[in-house]
């Protein structure tokens, strides 16, 4: 069983190698059109610093349900990433992640392309938890995106589903992500 500062050096290993001299691929296609109000995900992405490592990329971290990117990242990988000189942001959506997925994703994919805009840089996804699938169903749907993420690292990511799902449609009310993220939703298929 690894430690959290174990884990924390490893995700920072696997996303954040230094990236010199690349530059931002462009595609042929964006993929499908958002219908999150810009506003809406411009308020989403927050970024703690200035940019100041322009020789490597861009980390963006993709919280999980529950919560937002604050109480997932900024005690942990938040913080080394400060400490290692690297420049990051992370996306925060509503209703602590339990609306739909894929409409959280466009939130993910929003703040990619306002990154790489500003930065001309490459971006790479950590999502943690649910944050994976946001973070990979951008990076499936999106071709604009795939061409500009360097990297999708997931930590802990229910990237087969999980029964957690099942347990959460047990309540009064079933969250719109507790339905998709059960291993045997069509989402999980399509994914």
């Amino acid at each position: 069983m690894f430690g959290t500062k174990s884990l924390i050096a490893m995700a920072t290993a696997a996303c954040c190698a230094g990236f010199a001299n690349i530059s931002v691929a462009q595609a042929d296609s964006a993929g499908p059109a958002l219908t999150v109000p810009a506003d809406q995900a411009a308020a989403a992405l927050v970024c703690p610093a200035a940019f100041t490592d322009p020789g490597r990329s861009v980390v963006l971290l993709v919280h999980g349900s529950s919560g937002d990117g604050w109480a997932h990242y900024s005690e942990g990988l938040g913080r080394v990433l400060t400490r290692e000189g690297r420049d990051w942001c992370m996306v925060n959506f509503p209703d602590r992640a339990l609306g739909d997925i894929q409409t959280n994703s466009e939130f993910v994919v929003a703040a990619v392309r306002t990154l790489a805009a500003q930065t001309g840089r490459p971006v790479s996804l950590v999502g943690y938890s649910q944050g994976a699938l946001e973070a990979r169903w951008a990076v499936k749907w999106w071709p604009d995106i795939a061409a500009t993420v360097d990297r999708v690292v997931t930590l802990e990511g229910a990237n087969q589903g999980t029964e957690t799902g099942a347990l959460l449609c047990k309540l009064p009310e079933c969250a719109v992500a507790a339905t998709q993220y059960n291993p045997h939703s069509q989402f999980i298929a399509a994914l």
